[in-house]
């Protein structure tokens, strides 16, 4: 199913609203569609004495998706603000008032994107980190376990070399009112697997200083699911090698790319030969390989009031190895020459939480080139998805560029 006929998803968002306590009258807003497609909840502004709903129009984003530089496959409208009467660049579902503001972010699954069963993982995952012990114990330093002490310090995360907490949150799944996360919805004659979150504010963190933290937020993440038993039976994807650049991955098949000449393409088979060998002789042990967020760029996170920062979008979560978590979040911006201090300051900060082996770091390069053939897949096979057309120029030919300095250094 595509997005050319928008028509039941607002007819399944519409549905939903009404399983929510409290958000009966809601309108929705379009914030972007890509796997799926994604909406604020805005209810009409009575009082005055906060005229916009507290924003002042000032830009806030909702479940992350708009004018990080590597948005990639969320992105929504670059720079967008959520402004009275007014949406994020969609089409309104319903005429503006002089005032809205969001109450929550509704997710409409594609269907057949996902099972039930596996988004009800997601959202299981999601309700164990958003516990009372689920990052609290994962954001202790490595110099507190050893000790033993058992005072974490409320869920925050300090940059290295800093005394400043950071409170550290994740997208909080709403339960309807019949005490389900998800919550089906029959629109066009398909079934439409709908999923509230809770509003989020902030701006999507840009500088080194950020990247720095995204490393010890996805160590947080990391460590959390190494102690969680249930973290291995939840019924997620595998990002292995098939799943990334197979001619069944979950994003498509790169070769189908009408970019690609067959020199190229032959190119590119032997990188992914390549990495397929080293990621063999790395092998999945409990140390480098569980449940990964897999798309933890600038888009899908926030920094708040006082730097707080919340993960968003676990949509894409499933099984694959850590360092896919690096090279994901930096998808879409490989080629920006800023990219080695990024690098160097988001793996500093993931070593303040969990250290890395020097075989870790030689295998990088193989993430990231992995990551690239995989995105080059989903920019071409999505052709009805917004955010994938602003990647095609050129994508296909700075990818080959990649390949080759690849098989220069690493074969």
């Amino acid at each position: 199913m595509n997005f050319q006929d928008m028509g039941p998803f607002y007819e399944a968002a519409r549905a939903v609203i009404g399983a929510y306590d409290g958000m009966e009258g809601c309108g929705l807003r379009l914030l972007y569609r890509s796997e799926n497609v994604t909406f604020a909840v805005v209810r009409k502004q009575t009082e005055e004495k906060d005229g916009d709903g507290g924003l002042k129009g000032s830009r806030f984003l909702l479940h992350g998706e708009a004018g990080a530089r590597n948005a990639g496959p969320r992105l929504g409208e670059a720079g967008c603000r959520f402004s009275p009467g007014g949406g994020s660049g969609g089409r309104e579902d319903e005429p503006g008032s002089s005032a809205e503001y969001p109450v929550a972010v509704l997710r409409v699954s594609r269907p057949g994107y996902h099972t039930a069963a596996e988004i009800e993982a997601e959202l299981r995952w999601l309700e164990e980190l958003n516990g009372e012990n689920g990052l609290r114990k994962a954001a202790l330093s490595p110099e507190t376990d050893r000790r033993g002490e058992a005072q974490p310090r409320q869920t925050g995360i300090s940059r290295p070399g800093e005394g400043e907490s950071r409170e550290f949150a994740v997208a909080r799944p709403l339960r309807n009112r019949h005490g389900g996360r998800l919550t089906m919805a029959k629109a066009g004659g398909r079934d439409f697997p709908c999923v509230m979150f809770a509003y989020a504010e902030g701006a999507h963190p840009e500088d080194t200083a950020d990247f720095r933290q995204i490393g010890r937020i996805a160590a947080a993440l990391h460590r959390q699911v190494m102690s969680w038993g249930e973290s291995g039976a939840l019924r997620r994807p595998h990002w292995d090698m098939e799943a990334m650049t197979g001619r069944n991955g979950l994003f498509g098949d790169w070769r189908a790319c009408g970019d690609l000449d067959a020199s190229a393409r032959d190119l590119l088979e032997t990188v992914c030969g390549v990495i397929g060998r080293r990621l063999q002789s790395y092998g999945r042990t409990r140390e480098n390989y569980g449940l990964i967020h897999a798309d933890l760029r600038s888009a899908n996170l926030l920094r708040g009031r006082g730097g707080r920062f919340c993960v968003l979008d676990f949509d894409d979560c499933g099984y694959g190895w850590f360092l896919y978590d690096l090279a994901a979040s930096f998808s879409f911006i490989e080629h920006d020459p800023r990219l080695p201090q990024w690098v160097r300051a988001w793996l500093e900060g993931y070593e303040s939480l969990r250290p890395l082996t020097d075989r870790d770091r030689r295998e990088i390069p193989a993430f990231f080139m992995a990551r690239r053939i995989q995105l080059l897949a989903w920019v071409f096979s999505h052709g009805d998805s917004d955010p994938a057309a602003g990647y095609r120029q050129d994508f296909a030919a700075h990818t080959v560029e990649m390949a080759r300095t690849f098989l220069k250094n690493y074969a």
